[in-house]
């Protein structure tokens, strides 16, 4: 009898797991009416998913930063991620522009991680150590040509640009860097300002 339910409890995780797996496929691919349909089907279950996408289309703004903020709270990973980017856009929609640079810095952070370009402190001391660098991603491409011309676009606008090639994954990527400020707030607003201007998308780069 305990074997049973054991193997019953086991499916259920799968299975919910299973479920979780697509609502995230159906939302990263901004299919929101496959979404709200999947999500109806699931209206007994109160994962931290389901909660998050319950609030994805739950029209008092109050309620919904309150699951975003909870299911920001409890998990990690990618789902984790969602709450952040939706918590940094309600922050700067209401002007309330530190605390939505908050979330910002946590997703060019884990970003950065994700993608295995931000790399560990040297434990070098401090009187010797190299000053760590800032730059700012604004493209990767699997063709150099295409790198060379957004390089080109930003030469026009005076924005200086390197192009780095690097191995990620086993593919071969050009990517296009300008160099950050001095610090990690400065650096940010940079990359904010070259995104409003020429509506490039960015990660932030220590080295």
């Amino acid at each position: 009898m305990i074997k049973i339910i054991y193997i019953l409890f086991i499916s259920f995780l799968l299975s919910s797991a299973i479920a979780d797996d697509a609502l995230m496929e159906l939302y990263d691919a901004h299919n929101y009416s496959a979404l709200k349909k999947t999500l109806d089907s699931y209206s007994g279950a109160n994962s931290y998913e389901i909660i998050f996408f319950r609030a994805v289309f739950n029209e008092n703004s109050q309620e919904a930063k309150a699951a975003y903020e909870n299911v920001f709270s409890h998990t990690s990973g990618k789902l984790k991620r969602y709450s952040a980017k939706k918590l940094m856009d309600y922050y700067y929609a209401n002007g309330y522009y530190d605390t939505a640079k908050k979330y910002q810095k946590y997703l060019v952070e884990s970003d950065a991680r994700e993608s295995g370009t931000q790399y560990e402190k040297s434990p070098i001391p401090l009187k010797t150590a190299t000053r760590e660098e800032l730059y700012i991603q604004v493209g990767a491409f699997g063709l150099k040509e295409n790198a060379t011309q957004l390089q080109n676009m930003l030469k026009t606008q005076n924005v200086k640009s390197t192009i780095v090639e690097k191995k990620i994954n086993g593919k071969t990527l050009f990517l296009v860097w300008i160099k950050g400020k001095s610090d990690f707030e400065s650096t940010l607003n940079q990359a904010n300002s070259l995104r409003e201007k020429y509506d490039l998308d960015y990660r932030i780069i220590k080295k």
